[in-house]
């Protein structure tokens, strides 16, 4: 079996254990028990149910799960999106 590469995600969760387990310490226990048969479906090469990629997006909106921020690709678009 292939070891995780650092900075990868599956399904909105970081392949990285180290990322894994900070996310899972910043939760409740009852959270914790979803968080685990979260990642338990998918190391084992399944998708999360409906119910469980809701809970994914709430905790990323909530800050639980960091989210990567989007970037200008060029110069020009910093220039045309600047408030006035």
């Amino acid at each position: 079996m292939a070891a995780p590469q650092s900075g990868g995600k599956k399904h909105g969760i970081p392949d990285d254990p180290v990322a894994r387990k900070k996310i899972r310490d910043g939760l409740s226990d009852t959270k914790k028990d979803e968080f685990d048969e979260i990642l338990d479906k998918i190391d084992r090469g399944k998708k999360p149910d409906r119910d469980q990629r809701k809970r994914i997006r709430q905790w990323q909106n909530q800050g639980k799960i960091t989210v990567p921020r989007k970037s200008f690709q060029s110069s020009s678009d910093k220039k045309t999106h600047q408030n006035p």
